[in-house]
């Protein structure tokens, strides 16, 4: 079975995402953080979807976002002291996240 961080194409992906995050409580201490499989690492600020190279265009990225400079990660994150309420947000490749994944075959993703 292979599986790979999450392609959040569609409003209904990015609903049932935070959905599960919520249900896992992973946002209890008021922060949570999910790698999504978007980078910008080939081309600043033109993010694509690192597993498929396809162009990045359903998004929720919080307003102000993605700010570039040494981020080039994309990530989910609820970090309300911060003004992200499961919005998205460009972070540096290298800081420790939760992997958001999604199966590549028929069955799920562990």
């Amino acid at each position: 079975m292979g599986s790979r961080l999450a392609i959040v194409d569609s409003e209904e992906k990015h609903n049932t995402v935070v959905r599960q995050a919520k249900a896992a409580e992973l946002h209890s201490s008021g922060y949570f953080g999910g790698w999504l499989d978007a980078t910008d690492l080939a081309r600043a600020k033109s993010f694509v979807w690192h597993s498929t190279g396809a162009r990045v265009q359903f998004s929720r990225w919080r307003i102000g976002e993605p700010s570039g400079g040494n981020e080039h990660c994309g990530a989910l994150q609820y970090w309300p002291l911060l003004g992200f309420v499961w919005t998205w947000n460009d972070v540096s490749c290298n800081k420790q996240l939760y992997a958001i994944c999604e199966s590549t075959d028929r069955g799920s993703c562990v």
